[in-house]
Parts: C-alpha cells; structure tokens; sequence
C-alpha cells in the first residue's frame, strides 16, 4: 500500500474517533434532555452535528496533511482525502449503529407495545437491535457519502490552499 493512503487511513481513524465521541456525546445529551427539563441541551445537540460537519472537512485536510510530501496533484489530494473521510465514514457509521442499538436501553424506551410482546413474543432486545439495524441499513451508507464529500471539499481547500497544487 502507498504510504500516502496510509497517513490517509491514519488521519481517518484519528477523525472516526473523534466523530464517534460526538456521537457518544450526543446519545448522552439526549438522554439528559429525556430525563430532565434543560432545554438549552437540545440546542447543544443540534450543535454537534454541525461540529460533525466541521470534523469531517477537517479529516480531509488532515489526511492530505499528513500525506503532503507525497502529494503532486489535486487527483492525489481529492483520492488521499476521499480514503480519509471513508475510514471516517465507517468508524462513525460503526460507533453510530452501537449508540443506536444501547440508545432504547439507556433512555428506558424500548419501543415495545404489549400487542407485539404478547402476541409475537418479540422481547425489547429484539426490537432494539431491529431498530438500530434498520438505522444503519438507511443511515449508515448515508453517512459514509456525506463522509466522503465533506472531506474530499476539505482536502481540495488544504491542498489549493496550503499546497499550492492544481
């Protein structure tokens, strides 16, 4: 493997991370705001997915950082940035299915009705890992395009920018 794509993987794991302790972060405000009455949280949680956004164009910059010295072209800069933001995408898809399969469990709403319960005997474990699965089929791969755009757009901007490439 190219040492480029390599700092690219690093950058990405270094961005999925950070990423996903937002989204940690924002499983746990919600559970707050759940629990009590602080509607300032619900603002905060807004927030982070703009911060997300932020993140994202970020680990494009920051893979094409790290791989500068092996960077000639913009093609170079937009494929470094692009493997960057898709290591990204998968860590925070990944950490995003785990927050949506222990969300009804911490926040006490299963999403479970007596009529399912007692006539099909599906248990709320069930239901919860049915729900986060169904999130990731609809969100995941939505979240790895968006993923890879956001950086790729950040890798192009540090690349003209810093690097002066074309």
């Amino acid at each position: 493997m190219e040492a480029r794509y390599v700092q690219a993987i690093k950058a990405g794991v270094i961005g999925g991370v950070v990423i996903g302790l937002l989204t940690i972060m924002n499983l746990l405000i919600a559970v707050t705001v759940s629990w009590t009455d602080i509607s300032i949280l619900s603002l905060v949680n807004c927030c982070i997915f703009i911060i997300i956004a932020v993140l994202m164009v970020c680990v494009g910059a920051l893979g094409v950082r790290m791989a500068a010295p092996m960077v000639a072209t913009l093609n170079d800069a937009l494929l470094v940035a692009a493997v960057a933001g898709a290591v990204a995408g998968i860590i925070a898809a990944i950490i995003y299915f785990l927050t949506q399969v222990v969300s009804p469990w911490i926040s006490n709403s299963y999403y479970y009705s007596s009529y399912w319960g007692s006539h099909y005997g599906y248990s709320p474990a069930i239901l919860s890992a049915l729900g986060a699965f169904i999130a990731i089929c609809c969100c995941g791969p939505a979240l790895l395009l968006i993923a890879i755009i956001l950086s790729v757009i950040g890798g192009a901007i540090y690349a003209m920018a810093v690097l002066k490439v074309s």
